[in-house]
């Protein structure tokens, strides 16, 4: 005994809404829907998604052409940097430059000697020696050669960087000492002179 009605979810699924249109083409355009071997809904279809995919195309080569530019100025930009650092590092050949770390570490070499001085004196010539090596307050200094290193506190030759801030350190802290027992005297004499003024 057969069923009646169709059977449901039987039959072609629907590809989108329905309606009727009614088109004017020239022959040639019709021709050319009719020779395409599809219906005109078909043609239609595939040439709009033809015409998308073009435009998602154009988008893409705009944003691939954005990032090439990019790109290429990041690329020129630090070219030009590391020109501007090479031409600034020949500036001046007659000089080693020394790191504010390079400096410190010599610092702490010397301080490992075990030589017994007052923590004032420590801090004192620890400063002169940043002070007068970093003036600008940078991280870089220049030891000046001619050919050799010339030192900077004393004016006397290095054969080395190295050599130059080890002889520097000892004098640096002697000097500091110096000046400190200087002012200690003074300060030691003034104070005399007020209490003599007092008792007169």
């Amino acid at each position: 005994m057969g069923r009646g009605g169709k059977r449901v979810g039987a039959g072609r699924k629907p590809q989108g809404i329905t309606r009727k249109v009614s088109l004017t083409l020239t022959e040639d355009e019709w021709a050319k829907i009719e020779n395409s071997g599809g219906t005109v809904a078909t043609f239609l279809r595939e040439l709009m998604l033809h015409s998308q995919g073009e435009e998602d195309m154009a988008a893409f080569s705009k944003e691939e052409a954005e990032r090439n530019r990019k790109d290429a100025l990041e690329k020129s930009n630090e070219v030009a940097r590391l020109k501007y650092e090479l031409d600034n590092s020949n500036l001046n050949q007659n000089a080693e430059r020394l790191t504010r770390r390079d400096v410190e570490e010599l610092w702490q070499i010397h301080m490992g000697k075990g030589d017994q001085y007052t923590p004032a004196s420590l801090e004192e010539a620890y400063d002169a020696l940043i002070r007068n090596l970093f003036p600008s307050g940078g991280d870089l200094t220049e030891i000046k050669t001619i050919p050799q290193y010339i030192c900077p506190f004393s004016g006397k030759r290095f054969g080395s960087p190295s050599s130059l801030i080890r002889a520097a350190i000892p004098r640096l802290i002697a000097f500091a000492e110096i000046r400190l027992k200087d002012r200690a005297a003074a300060e030691e004499r003034r104070r005399e002179k007020e209490e003599n003024s007092r008792r007169n």
